[in-house]
């Protein structure tokens, strides 16, 4: 493959930025959403959340550690959603149907609503909070607000955010109920303390509920879905034209797990950095592995000296990362 190709509505942040630099087989890759069973469980009770708008105050809490993958979820099902839509954009109106943000690492009321306005490219960000409010819910109602899409919600810890949050919570709640408008909001497991702490607000959230876990192969559903998203790696790259070793054999998915600690995040930045720096006319084998490991440690918790692909031992492997009985 030597062709470059168009990047993707749902492409990550982290690969638009650097995109077009890449190598056609990179692109090909990073361009892939993996939909496991995981994925796809999330984005049908993200379906079921948005179902409900405009009929009660109905919310999800997406969670899940740094890296499993939350973010491809909301970013596929909002672009699968838009691309589904028709007349979006008419002489008279343009429908935002989902307005998606992170909510700030301070967050405030005020802040809160100037970042839902800067989403949808509202050309007044200024005024009293009575006024930025007005102006939301004015917007919410005129252009067909149906889902707003709250990440990083972690950020609502009183401890994250170093002040009392309980005005914002609260002002979720009430524009929930006010504008029928369905919820979802997403970020690490510790984020649900400050929903949970906040009884009116998380009983409205309970909706829909979804954890992703990063893969464990002690575990055998967990270890089963980890097999088949590497195996669905390998026929991506296949498809791109890429010669490599068996990425689906026990010894090489212990040496996988173990750098990225079962993070989709970290398996797919691995694989892509490989391809980046693997000449591609021959076989990529396990030094080529080995060697951007070593240059790249990915996974802390195995220390400096310790690098997956360049141990021999199996039993070694199988003590560190384990497999299911």
């Amino acid at each position: 493959m030597s062709k470059p190709i168009a990047a993707p509505a749902a492409l990550s942040d982290e690969w638009k930025a650097v995109f077009a630099k890449l190598k056609s087989e990179t692109q090909f890759f990073v361009s892939k959403t993996i939909k496991t069973q995981s994925f796809k469980d999330a984005v049908e009770s993200i379906e079921a959340t948005h179902d409900m708008s405009g009929t009660l105050a109905s919310g999800m809490i997406l969670s899940g550690e740094p890296g499993v993958g939350k973010s491809a979820i909301l970013d596929t099902y909002v672009s699968s959603y838009l691309a589904s839509c028709e007349n979006l954009e008419t002489d008279e109106l343009t429908r935002v149907p989902i307005i998606k943000i992170s909510i700030p690492s301070k967050p405030t009321i005020n802040s809160l609503i100037v970042e839902m306005l800067e989403a949808v490219g509202h050309s007044n960000l200024s005024g009293t909070q009575s006024a930025l409010n007005m102006r939301l819910r004015e917007f919410i109602r005129s252009q067909g607000v149906e889902l707003l899409v709250f990440d990083e919600f972690q950020h609502l810890l009183r401890e994250q955010a170093q002040t009392s949050t309980r005005n914002v919570l609260n002002y979720i709640k009430t524009l929930m109920d006010d504008t029928k408008v369905a919820v979802v909001m997403a970020g690490i497991p510790e984020g649900r303390k400050a929903i949970e702490a906040y009884d009116e607000l998380f009983q409205r959230m309970t909706f829909e509920q979804a954890e992703i876990k990063p893969y464990n192969l002690r575990l055998k559903a967990s270890c089963s879905e980890f097999v088949e998203f590497m195996h669905t790696i390998e026929l991506i790259l296949a498809d791109a034209g890429v010669k490599i070793i068996s990425l689906t054999n026990k010894t090489m998915l212990q040496r996988v797990w173990l750098a990225s600690n079962g993070r989709i995040r970290l398996i797919e930045r691995l694989i892509a950095k490989v391809l980046e720096k693997t000449d591609l006319t021959k076989t990529v084998n396990i030094s080529d592995f080995e060697r951007i490991y070593q240059r790249n440690k990915m996974n802390p918790k195995l220390g400096d000296t310790f690098n997956p692909f360049s141990v021999n031992d199996k039993a070694k492997l199988q003590e560190k990362a384990g497999w299911y009985k």
